[in-house]
């Protein structure tokens, strides 16, 4: 049986998300209980390969890796899993490389000249959209829909509402999110309306 994953922001290789190094003046709020890149680094790649199998899907939401191409494709060849589905983050400098090198299964783009549908997905029946940021609205919200995003490390403040922040750094175990995991939290939250989509359109 296939297990489907969420997880973004990892940050491979990015010295200053790691409290133990970084050089940002507010280390205790934005950066990881680390020592050493090393050591964050290498929890990256022991929870992503303790949780997903090699034949399971991980959606990546955005933020790979710091330190150059190499290191994106060191991160992914550390990664057992097959088949990665990537949506680009902010930080993904070296994209254009990483397409080229086929480091993952599939790439879908949310934004850029239009609106990429394939970013939409609807996996266990369950619909949602998939996008490095948090939106305001996403397609089909007002029928239960599911936002999955990233971006924001787990610093925006909690909504109620049937969208969720991905990000490893919001998993109390620091690693993706298995689809059951979403499922039971978005069981519990409720369908906001927020503009003139009432359920029926």
């Amino acid at each position: 049986m296939k297990n489907y994953f969420f997880t973004a922001d990892t940050h491979y290789s990015h010295s200053n998300i790691v409290k133990g190094i970084s050089t940002w003046d507010d280390k205790e709020h934005s950066a990881r209980d680390f020592k050493t890149l090393e050591e964050m680094n290498e929890t990256l790649i022991n929870n992503i390969n303790g949780v997903v199998g090699v034949n399971d899907e991980l959606w990546h939401l955005g933020d790979w890796s710091f330190g150059g191409f190499e290191e994106a494709v060191k991160f992914r060849n550390a990664i057992n899993c097959k088949n990665i589905f990537f949506i680009p983050g902010n930080h993904d400098n070296h994209l254009q490389k990483m397409i080229e090198a086929k480091l993952f299964s599939d790439v879908f783009y949310i934004f850029g000249i239009g609106f990429e549908k394939k970013s939409r997905r609807k996996i266990n029946k369950q619909r949602m959209t998939l996008s490095h940021f948090p939106f305001m609205v996403w397609d089909k919200h007002a029928k239960g829909a599911w936002q999955l995003y990233g971006h924001s490390h787990g610093n925006l403040i909690p909504t109620n509402r049937k969208q969720l922040d991905v990000g490893i750094d919001t998993h109390p175990e620091f690693r993706p999110y298995h689809f059951d995991e979403i499922n039971e939290i978005m069981d519990n939250r409720t369908i906001e309306l927020v503009d003139h989509h009432d359920g029926k359109r």
